[in-house]
């Protein structure tokens, strides 16, 4: 999760926010805050020490992570991913979520 964090940040880094319109700036401000999220969801998940809580990290982490692929592709729409991006970090967000639980 933190690869992907990173990735999905560098990818972000690129773009000055203020150039934006105002309904992509926040899918933007989004993305940065549901990767950073996902990541300390997942994280909490390999903390804790009783199945019950991590069943119950595992779900928010899985709404989370669709959450965001939802969002990369709405952000590709506004070109700010490219297809290629669009297929490898879907392709690392399905990879979590199949290893959550």
């Amino acid at each position: 999760m933190q690869q992907l964090e990173a990735q999905i940040r560098a990818r972000l880094s690129d773009i000055d926010i203020y150039d934006l319109e105002m309904d992509v700036r926040k899918l933007v401000l989004a993305l940065r805050n549901q990767a950073t999220d996902a990541r300390l969801d997942i994280r909490d998940y390999e903390l804790i020490e009783t199945r019950q809580l991590q069943i119950e990290k595992a779900t928010a982490a899985r709404g989370r992570l669709k959450q965001l692929e939802k969002d990369i592709l709405t952000a590709s729409e506004h070109n700010i991913f490219s297809s290629i991006d669009v297929a490898h970090l879907s392709a690392n967000v399905e990879y979590i979520l199949e290893k959550l639980l």
